[in-house]
């Protein structure tokens, strides 16, 4: 049976374009704003993924996604765009609507395999759901405040310390002023949260993130920055599968709620470790192989050009 993709779009062009490159290996559904898109959203048993423009009169992508998350939570969604609307796409980030975000024009190749994982994890996590019917589930509250471990990096010992000082009565703080400090400290401990600067010192902080799914897959990761931007919001949702982006400044309440809902993310995953995409993703492009892990004596730099080089040959957005 072939996997079920669903194309919206204003433009017939490109609907026509996107649907020549996966008609022949897929079941290919179009539609041509965000109501028509939902209709067949409703009354079609599974579509694998959705791949929606973002710029449409009536509905704009990133809500149309967060309408299909609540009506298919399995479907896998992916919004192209060839704008850099930037609270827009912070805010898909920040409530978990986008799987990839891709570029107009996009390349046939990379939006090909793209696909083809979004539709392999749609499968895997769609089992996962009859099996269980509600695998979002929360844990109950006392089991999400046992031995949670959140870990802060952070040049600024200053910025270091307010946090701490913000989350040391309720959970395990550690706290790290570099790469190396942050690395060491994961090679001990179990973190649950990772709350990280867009910039450690002269480290790119996605590059990092990126290193740390190699170390402790099931971390989930908060970035802050002191602001905006568009290449970076990408990123961070297709190389480093953020959790949430918070820009400052921003009340401490808000930063508590990340963390919390962090917490609540790392013991499902830690209970159900096939809820966690960042290991469906490795697990599907590895296929049979194994990825060696990092040892004890691997140097940080060897941890980090490993993530980079990796992210530099993956096939997919």
């Amino acid at each position: 049976m072939k996997y079920t993709i669903l194309f919206v779009d204003d433009e017939p062009q490109v609907l026509i374009s996107l649907s020549i490159v996966f008609q022949k290996d897929y079941n290919v559904l179009t539609a041509q704003s965000g109501i028509a898109a939902l209709e067949i959203i409703r009354r079609t048993p599974l579509v694998h993924v959705i791949i929606s423009d973002q710029r449409m009169p009536g509905m704009p992508g990133v809500e149309l996604l967060k309408s299909v998350k609540e009506i298919s939570p399995t479907t896998m969604r992916i919004l192209l765009t060839g704008y850099a609307d930037l609270d827009a796409v912070i805010g898909s980030i920040n409530v978990g609507d986008v799987f990839r975000f891709v570029n107009k024009p996009w390349k046939n190749d990379k939006l090909r395999e793209t696909v083809r994982l979004a539709c392999q994890i749609s499968e895997k996590m769609n089992n996962l759901y009859l099996q269980h019917q509600t695998p979002g589930t929360s844990l109950d509250s006392q089991e999400l405040m046992t031995d949670a471990r959140v870990l802060v990096v952070d040049a600024n010992k200053a910025h270091l310390q307010a946090i701490k000082e913000l989350f040391v009565s309720d959970y395990t703080v550690y706290t790290a002023a570099t790469v190396d400090e942050a690395f060491r400290v994961m090679k001990s401990n179990s973190i649950s949260v990772l709350i990280t600067e867009a910039m450690i010192n002269d480290t790119d902080g996605v590059d990092f993130l990126a290193a740390i799914r190699e170390v402790q897959p099931d971390t989930v990761p908060i970035l802050l920055s002191d602001s905006k931007d568009a290449a970076l919001a990408v990123r961070l949702i297709n190389q480093g599968r953020v959790f949430r982006y918070l820009i400052k400044p921003f009340k401490r309440e808000v930063l508590k709620t990340a963390v919390q809902s962090a917490i609540s993310q790392y013991n499902l995953f830690k209970k159900r470790p096939s809820m966690n995409l960042r290991r469906q993703e490795e697990e599907l492009i590895l296929g049979d192989s194994v990825r060696p892990k990092p040892t004890e004596a691997e140097a940080q730099p060897d941890i980090l050009d490993r993530a980079r080089e990796n992210i530099k040959n993956r096939p997919t957005y």
